[in-house]
Formats: C-alpha cells, sequence, structure tokens
C-alpha cells in the first residue's frame, strides 16, 4: 500500500511518497519539496455577490483556474462579465493558466435589465397604444394616455384592473416598476363616468371661484348667445382633451346646460366679478383684484375676462 499527501507552507508544497513492500508494508516515505509561486486574485464585485468556487489565490505548475460568473447580481442588472487582468472586453468567465504567476484583479460589469410597459385600455372604446421600453434605474415618462371611452373620463392608470393596485397619472416619471429582465408590467386604463366627473368639478368650486385647475387663458370660453332659458358657449378645443364639462356657479335660480359631453341640471351665477388670470405665474402674477407682481425674468400675457367670456389680455414683460 502506498499513498501521496501534500501540504503547503509558505508557498512550498511537500509531496510526501511512500514505497511499498512486497507485503503490503511501507518500508520507505520520502519528503520531496517543490517550490510553487503563489500568485494572488481579487476582486471587485460593484454590489454583487461573488461565486464560493471563485479561488482568491493559485500555484504556478498546478492545474488551471477558471473565474466564473458572480452568484448574486445587484437588483435589476445582469452579469455582463469580468474585466482587468483579462482586458477591457468584459468576458463571462476568465480562465488562468497554470504557469501563470502574475496576480490578479477583475471587475464584475453589469447591464442594467431593459423591460416594458404595456398599456390595457381597459374598456376603452377607441384608441390603441403600443408598449413603452424601460431601463431599470432610469426615469422616464409613461406615454401620453390615447385611449377613449364613450361617456367616461380618463382617470389615469393602474397596476391592477380594479385600480385597487399602484395609481399613476397620465405621463407620470415613472422608475423600477420591476427589476426583472425582459419582464412586461400591465398598466390598466382608470375611468370615471361624466357623471362623476362632472360631480367632482363642481364640488371643487366654494362661491364665485373656478374649479381646481380650471384655466381661462388655454380654452377662452365665452357666451355668444344668450335667451330667457338657453345659453350658447364656444371655445377653443384642446387637442388632449378627453372631454369638456360645463359648470355653473349657484344664484338661487336654477337653469338647464347643454353641451355635447354634459347634459346636467347646474345652478349658474347671472354675475360675477371681473377675473384676472396669467399664462406664466413664474414670470407673474396677478391678484383677484387685478395687481400685477413681477416673480422672474421673461415674458406672459395677463388675461382680464367676464363672466360672459369677454376678455383683454395684457403683455408683461419683467426686465
Amino acid at each position: 500500500m502506498c499513498g501521496v499527501v501534500c501540504a503547503v507552507f509558505a508557498g512550498i508544497l511537500l509531496d510526501v511518497y511512500c514505497r511499498a513492500g512486497s507485503g503490503g508494508e511501507i518500508r520507505n516515505i520520502y519528503l520531496v519539496a517543490n517550490y510553487y509561486t503563489q500568485s494572488s486574485i481579487t476582486y471587485t464585485l460593484n454590489g454583487g455577490t461573488n461565486a464560493s468556487s471563485n479561488p482568491t489565490s493559485n500555484y504556478e505548475g498546478k492545474e488551471e483556474v477558471t473565474i466564473s460568473a458572480p452568484s448574486a447580481a445587484p437588483t435589476g442588472y445582469t452579469f455582463a462579465g469580468w474585466t482587468g487582468s483579462n482586458g477591457d472586453t468584459p468576458h463571462t468567465s476568465v480562465t488562468i493558466s497554470a504557469n501563470d504567476t502574475d496576480s490578479k484583479s477583475y471587475t464584475a460589469n453589469w447591464t442594467a435589465n431593459t423591460y416594458y410597459v404595456a398599456f390595457d385600455g381597459n374598456g376603452a372604446t377607441s384608441g390603441s397604444m403600443a408598449n413603452q421600453t424601460f431601463t431599470y434605474d432610469t426615469a422616464l415618462t409613461l406615454t401620453s394616455n390615447s385611449y377613449t371611452r364613450s361617456n367616461y373620463v380618463f382617470n389615469g392608470w393602474n397596476t391592477a384592473k380594479d385600480g385597487s393596485g399602484t395609481a399613476y397619472t397620465d405621463g407620470q416619471s415613472v422608475l423600477n416598476l420591476t427589476s426583472t429582465a425582459n419582464a412586461t408590467v400591465t398598466l390598466y386604463a382608470q375611468w370615471k363616468s361624466v357623471e362623476d366627473a362632472a360631480s367632482a368639478l363642481a364640488s371643487s368650486s366654494s362661491g364665485e371661484g373656478d374649479v381646481s385647475g380650471s384655466s381661462f387663458c388655454d380654452l377662452l370660453a365665452r357666451s355668444t348667445k344668450q335667451t330667457k332659458t338657453s345659453i350658447t358657449l364656444k371655445w377653443k378645443k384642446i387637442k388632449e382633451a378627453d372631454g369638456y364639462i360645463i359648470y355653473g356657479n349657484k344664484c338661487g335660480k336654477t337653469f338647464i346646460l347643454k353641451a355635447k359631453e354634459v347634459n346636467k341640471s347646474k345652478n349658474i351665477a347671472v354675475h360675477r366679478k371681473i377675473c384676472y388670470e396669467s399664462t406664466d405665474t413664474s414670470v407673474a402674477t396677478v391678484n383677484k383684484n387685478g395687481k400685477i407682481k413681477a416673480v422672474a425674468k421673461g415674458s406672459c400675457y395677463v388675461y382680464v375676462f367676464a363672466q360672459n367670456g369677454i376678455y383683454t389680455k395684457l403683455k408683461v414683460t419683467v426686465k
């Protein structure tokens, strides 16, 4: 019987050999000191986790060493390869030859995952939207909605069809909706009935004030004809608008407002004070009494308009 035992001491490899006799007894034991150069292997993982099989040293004259991919990647990324002692071109695995005595260093390179967002009309009666491509850790605005639904107003997106998931507004800037490479996240259009939308708008107005978010400058709505039983209104069309809702203020008398999008009873104020509105409040503001205040350099317009839509505008330049 014979065997071989190897031990390493500070770069010296001791090979222990034995020679067996004819009866199986050990007759001679030889200690042979072989000198091998030990080289170090270091890693820069950039957020990943190294594989336990990847060595941290190598010995000249022993078997070649293979550096494999890390065992775990940073969230939202995929391993692109090692660079460093193997050059500037990433390689997913690296082999160190048995006779290579130089120390090595390797850097893990990662590629941000690509994923997709699909837009579901969720009951839309017209329109279509292509999938949108995203890159992990890069913010991007959602494609503006192009779906429409008869007698409904678009009310944003949601990750759940019934609106119970995460909500997003139209054109919102989003980041990292998923970390999985090539995954598709579906956003479902949410809808509010015209009646509910009108009710919400009406509840946001108090006294003679306009509803929250309204803008005279954009629509330039005006009355073109009035009778004892009707009012004819005209306004500028907004290309991106889902529809138009006409509302009125309380004055004690009730009229029926008729429009293509809405047919609902509302109270209308007969008289309202002259109103003022700035087209760019970052340049100049105007209060309810018509007092203009400069904010920053630039130009804008201040509209002065009456309840019936008759208006004039004044150009304001701040130097």
